[in-house]
């Protein structure tokens, strides 16, 4: 008898079956609406949407130095010589404190070299990492790239006339650029510069441009010290590099520091020696 009830119940009634499907109907709307809340309240997702267009940026920052400029799509042209350089921006949730931007310029001298820097911006907020991130490329890495490709002379680079493996080479060395940027690094950068030109100089360099990126960071947790070292040789990681600048006794000039220097080579005829 209470079957047909029921039955009876749900031939009356045909949208008696509702209450019964209204659960699963929630279940299926969480489904679909969840992600586009998480994507609407990701912090990261919402920055690069408020992101100012860093082309843009990179053609302002170009023309203070007097360099005139046409832009493609991401890309911007150089009037001169052609070559063509971008900038992007990456924000990073893998930091415990404050924000972490990755700027990354790419910069293309022919059809088929293309050099690339990697600078990392730091804040409390993305709004403050991402003009540290513009401040650190161009106080280390813009200078050497304008000077050696592009003619550019000016007090962010300095270049002097090497020669090793067989070659002479026009090398064009950005600053030291420390983060936190207050150390002091007068005694720091004759002593490293003498150190990395033994390193560079002990290369095997075949023919051609190259550019070489120095990195190098201490911190210090649970009582314990932690170094990092990093050497580049045209955008590859250098073995070489890298065991030369561990051996390198890095001054205590801050619990926690970094200094990164950019380098560019380009021979320019034999050796005369």
């Amino acid at each position: 008898p209470m079957r047909q009830d029921a039955a009876s119940t749900f031939e009356r009634h045909p949208a008696g079956m509702i209450p019964f499907l209204w659960p699963v109907f929630r279940v299926l709307l969480w489904l679909v609406f969840l992600p586009i809340l998480i994507f609407r309240r990701n912090p990261l997702k919402r920055l690069q949407k408020s992101i100012e267009d860093p082309g843009a940026a990179l053609a302002a920052l170009l023309a203070t130095y007097g360099l005139a400029t046409s832009r493609h799509r991401d890309w911007i042209i150089f009037a001169d010589s052609g070559h063509r350089a971008r900038v992007q921006l990456y924000p990073s949730s893998n930091v415990r404190k404050g924000a972490l931007i990755q700027l990354v310029f790419s910069f293309e001298f022919s059809h088929r070299d293309r050099l690339v820097e990697t600078v990392p911006g730091f804040g409390d907020n993305y709004g403050l990492a991402v003009p540290d991130a513009w401040q650190t490329f161009t106080a280390g890495s813009l200078g050497p790239i304008m000077a050696a490709f592009l003619g550019y002379t000016g007090s962010h680079a300095h270049q002097e006339e090497w020669e090793f493996a067989g070659k002479r080479w026009q090398v064009t060395l950005g600053h030291f650029v420390f983060h936190p940027q207050h150390l002091s690094c007068g005694r720091f950068s004759r002593e490293m510069s003498r150190r990395f030109r033994l390193m560079i100089e002990d290369l095997p360099l075949d023919s051609g441009i190259h550019w070489i990126q120095l990195f190098y960071s201490r911190s210090r947790s649970e009582g314990k010290r932690h170094e990092f070292h990093e050497g580049l040789l045209d955008n590859r990681p250098c073995e070489q590099l890298d065991s030369a600048m561990q051996a390198i006794q890095f001054p205590d000039l801050a619990k926690t520091y970094s200094v990164r220097q950019f380098i560019v080579l380009l021979p320019i005829g034999r050796a005369k020696s």
